[in-house]
């Protein structure tokens, strides 16, 4: 008796784990799927009614997206925040790409490149960090073709990590995000675009590498006191440059 209910419950337990398993598959490829039919994932994302010419973009991923408007007020033009959470560099590129099909900014805020790096760890190719570089300079070479004005945040500097984040983090993966901001702070000093040290303001002095404590809000993201504060050094920044469409943006 005791050894049928031994089976009995052996066999529920395999039912329910196989049947997990399936709906956890059944789910990875219907993300798939979507994927696949909406690779910009724009299909969520409402219209932008009020794109029109000569706004101020703030374009990127998640650490874009949570860069409010109302904390870059100094800004004199139209705000409008297009971040996407979990969007890689290949995706903001060809988004950026369609956007300005519709409507053409004044100036563009880019933030973007932590959802490519983070692959490295799962992935271990050598060419991600190429490619992120490339679609970077590529945004930036669109805004340059299109006379566009441009400042770029370096990559936020990542939080603390979690525990369950850490059998998928590379270590290594600090030395491609030094390399992204170094190869774009090159790029933007030579075409006349703005390098902004969002990773140096973030950097903590007591764990290099790592955001200060009081500005993480988990291991990808800052928070609400992190953009506060980077958005008062923005200010700073843009008020000590001495070029007429900077003015432009503030005064």
């Amino acid at each position: 008796m005791k050894s049928r209910l031994v089976i009995i419950l052996f066999s529920i337990t395999t039912v329910i784990f196989l049947f997990l398993l399936l709906l956890c598959r059944l789910n990875g490829y219907k993300d798939s799927l979507r994927f696949h039919l909406d690779p910009l994932e724009e299909s969520g994302r409402e219209l932008q009614p009020d794109l029109e010419a000569n706004g101020f973009w703030i374009i990127g991923d998640s650490r874009a997206a949570g860069w409010e408007t109302f904390q870059l007020d100094f800004i004199r033009i139209k705000s409008v925040n297009l971040g996407i959470e979990g969007q890689t560099s290949r995706q903001v590129l060809e988004r950026f790409r369609n956007d300005i099909d519709r409507s053409r900014p004044y100036c563009i805020l880019l933030q973007v490149g932590i959802n490519d790096l983070k692959c490295i760890g799962l992935l271990k190719d050598e060419t991600i960090t190429r490619t992120c570089i490339r679609n970077i300079l590529l945004i930036l070479e669109t805004c340059k073709k299109h006379e566009i004005k441009a400042i770029y945040s370096s990559i936020f500097p990542p939080g603390d990590i979690e525990l369950f984040r850490r059998p998928f983090w590379e270590p290594t993966t600090m030395d491609s995000l030094t390399t992204v901001n170094a190869v774009i702070k090159n790029y933007c000093q030579k075409n006349g675009f703005i390098y902004f040290d969002t990773f140096k303001l973030l950097e903590s002095q007591i764990n290099p590498g790592i955001v200060i404590n009081e500005y993480q809000k988990d291991f990808l993201h800052i928070n609400a006191r992190g953009y506060e504060h980077i958005s008062d050094r923005l200010q700073d920044l843009l008020g000590s440059v001495d070029e007429d469409w900077v003015k432009y943006l503030i005064e």
